[in-house]
């Protein structure tokens, strides 16, 4: 759990209408999320836990990505 915590996602898709039944659309996403001043639980198989304090923590995906949609 963190005491601050903010991020955003942006993404651009073109989508192609090939007939009534079939589309295909591809594009780019961007994900960001950074915390601060929290803490962080590992809870292990045997019962047990560990705790640790974090300062900070980012994670960031990004990527192209292609789909093609088959309508009945």
């Amino acid at each position: 759990m963190a005491n601050s915590v903010y991020g955003y996602e942006a993404t651009l898709e073109l989508i192609y209408a090939i007939s009534e039944h079939i589309e295909l659309s591809a594009g780019y996403r961007y994900f960001y999320l950074y915390a601060e001043n929290g803490t962080d639980t590992v809870y292990f198989a045997d019962g047990t836990a560990a705790e640790s304090t974090l300062d900070w923590v980012t994670v960031t995906r990004h990527g192209a990505y292609a789909e093609l949609l088959f309508r009945f």
